[in-house]
């Protein structure tokens, strides 16, 4: 399992360069986004994500993760600040399933990944909420957001809250040109698709 150790060598440094891999137009291209500050972590602890009901196929229903007033913790309020997310998950045994942004399933092998199903999901003993696992990274850019749900997969008599935290890794950053890179920036330069293999559309700010 990826250690906490994992996570400080992906983290990010002022001149580097994130390329994030996003829809446009008919097809993927890469938006290269260069570091130019860094504010590290900020950390959202012990956020409840509700009652789960043993075998209950909803699960704890999807959430934003967000305050009573909507502000969602884990997008940026900003189109110049890209977030780095890692989180963790408590009771050990229960598993989360993931969105992104918000009404796209993550982690399916083929067809539509099922809450409840064998494929999907990440659970509290690969993520303690504690000692986050590198599994867990995921970025979020203005204009996007993550969703998180928790199952119970026993057949038991309890009905635990789930608890997730969160380290959130910020990064002021400048839209760049592929062709405007160095040789150095190219060579170093990290790219990432932040929901997975299925590209997420491009914001109209990032794809100008």
């Amino acid at each position: 399992m990826p250690s906490s150790m994992e996570i400080m060598q992906r983290l990010h440094n002022i001149g580097d360069v994130v390329a994030l891999r996003l829809f446009k137009g008919g097809g993927a291209r890469l938006y290269p986004l260069r570091i130019i500050s860094v504010e590290r972590p900020n950390d959202l602890q012990n956020y409840s994500l509700g009652t789960a009901s043993a075998l209950n196929a909803t699960g704890t229903e999807w959430d934003n993760i967000e305050d009573s007033n909507q502000n969602r913790y884990l997008e940026p309020e900003h189109e110049e600040v890209l977030h780095q997310v890692y989180w963790g998950v408590s009771p050990s045994y229960i598993w989360v399933y993931r969105r992104y942004p918000s009404n796209v399933d993550r982690g399916s092998l083929f067809g539509t990944r099922t809450v409840g199903g064998s494929v999907g999901y990440i659970t509290g003993r690969q993520s303690p909420i504690g000692s986050h696992s590198a599994l867990t990274e995921t970025y979020v850019i203005k204009g996007q957001r993550p969703s998180y749900l928790g199952y119970h997969p026993f057949a038991e008599p309890t009905t635990p809250t789930v608890f997730m935290s969160f380290s959130i890794f910020v990064y002021g950053v400048e839209v760049a040109k592929l062709e405007d890179l160095t040789a150095i920036e190219r060579a170093k330069m990290k790219v990432v698709s932040p929901g997975g293999l299925i590209p997420v559309e491009a914001p109209s700010w990032i794809s100008k």
